[in-house]
């Protein structure tokens, strides 16, 4: 038996079907959303993505009890890159740079984290309330996996390569849950509260940028 951190919602496998659960999540969600913004997905695209969400845990626990390490490392490398940007959609429309236009490249993952963790220093709304320290793991975390790709042909340290994806993927599967927990914090207060005027901050997308302005 296991708990999952789905989609911002924890629920129990053995007690509770997926579709009961995620049912039930979005009409509490949606009915506080009602009152300060007007959602832009459709219950039935969350649901999608819960479904999504629930797909990747899957074979991500999978992938770790089969000993697949690689695997298990991209996939939590692309659950931190997907919550990231999921966090950052819920300020992007305060954030005073204008040029998000689809033509420029995505800043790269840690440009992003940097910039959640500006607003944790600042306090900015939600995440007051947000551990940073979680990001400032994940970010190191992915400066690690980075080295580790780069370096799978270098002769000096092929050798060392299941090692060292074992402890990665370790390391990347216990912070997964840590940053699901964080993000639902920023949608949970987000539901009840407003972001604020953007704080002033030294962005360094430069000429990328952290994510794509919503349409």
């Amino acid at each position: 038996m296991r708990f999952v951190l789905l989609y911002g919602l924890i629920y129990h496998r053995v007690e509770t079907s997926l579709e009961q659960n995620v049912n039930s999540y979005l009409q509490q969600t949606n009915q506080k959303r009602s009152n300060i913004v007007k959602n832009k997905e459709t219950i039935e695209i969350r649901k999608q993505m819960a479904v999504m969400h629930d797909s990747m845990i899957d074979k991500l626990d999978k992938a770790m009890r089969s000993k697949e390490y690689v695997e298990a490392s991209w996939l939590c490398y692309s659950i931190f890159e997907q919550r990231t940007t999921r966090i950052i959609m819920k300020h992007i429309h305060k954030c005073p740079r204008q040029d998000r236009s689809k033509e420029k490249k995505n800043a790269g993952i840690r440009t992003r984290i940097d910039c959640i963790l500006r607003l944790s220093k600042q306090e900015y709304g939600a995440y007051k309330y947000m551990n940073g320290n979680v990001f400032r793991k994940v970010k190191q975390w992915c400066d690690e996996r980075n080295k580790l790709v780069h370096s799978l042909l270098d002769l000096d340290s092929y050798q060392k390569y299941d090692k060292a994806f074992k402890n990665l993927a370790e390391e990347g599967y216990s912070l997964v849950p840590q940053v699901y927990h964080e993000a639902t914090i920023i949608r949970d207060w987000c539901l009840q509260n407003s972001f604020t005027k953007f704080p002033d901050l030294r962005c360094q997308c430069k000429n990328q940028q952290c994510i794509h302005k919503e349409e």
